[in-house]
Order: C-alpha cells, then sequence, then structure tokens
C-alpha cells in the first residue's frame, strides 16, 4: 500500500479549514479517470478552495487515456504505482511529471498503473 500526502494552498488567506472526503460511485472503480477533487464538487468529486482538478488514473497495459491542458493551466502527474508514457516519455513508480504548456497529454500504460493527475490554475 501506498499513501501519497498532498498539500495544495488555497485560492485565499483565511478560510475556515475544512476536511472532505471521496467516495467512488460503483459505476466508477474501474474508469480509467474519474474526478477526484474539483473546485464546485461536480461529478461527485471532493471539493477544494482553488482552482484545481485532480483526476484518479487507472490504467491497464496498453491502455491509453488523454487529457486536454486549456492555456493558463499546468499539470502534474504523480504515478503511485506502474507504469506509462506521458507524449512518449517513460514514467515509473514514485516518478512525477509536470507541464505548463497547452494541448494534449497522451498516457499510455506500460503496465497497470494508477497515478493522479492535477490540472492546476
Amino acid at each position: 500500500m501506498h499513501f501519497l500526502q498532498i498539500w495544495i494552498q488555497p485560492r485565499e488567506r483565511g478560510l475556515t479549514p475544512s476536511y472532505t472526503e471521496w467516495h467512488p460511485k460503483p459505476e466508477n472503480a474501474k474508469a480509467s479517470k474519474v474526478l477526484v477533487i474539483s473546485p464546485d464538487g461536480r461529478d461527485g468529486s471532493a471539493t477544494i478552495h482553488q482552482d484545481a482538478d485532480v483526476y484518479r488514473i487507472r490504467l491497464e497495459p496498453g491502455q491509453t487515456i488523454t487529457h486536454d491542458l486549456k492555456a493558463g493551466r499546468g499539470a502534474w502527474l504523480q504515478i503511485a504505482e506502474g507504469g506509462l508514457t506521458l507524449n512518449g516519455v517513460a514514467l515509473a513508480t514514485g516518478d512525477g511529471a509536470s507541464t505548463e504548456q497547452q494541448g494534449k497529454l497522451t498516457l499510455t500504460a506500460t503496465r497497470k498503473t494508477e497515478a493522479l493527475l492535477f490540472d492546476l490554475k
């Protein structure tokens, strides 16, 4: 079992501290890309006081997903377990990668993989 401790600063000072949990819906249990954290709680995600969307990625070997990164945003990908390529660059357990270049991110699993993808302002 791996634990990732992640800190994202709130968008403003003086907010009342809060805590939320994400509970996956049964229909999302095997989904390859699921929104788990967002500023507005959409799609059953946990909420955060920041312009950040966080996705859980689960891929089987050979499986590919994409994510469109819009102008003015950044992405961080953290590999919790497994291996994949991000736009052709190989990543493995414990690796992270970031970009601020808009466009399509293509993730293709080389092994069974779990990762987190952050889309941040």
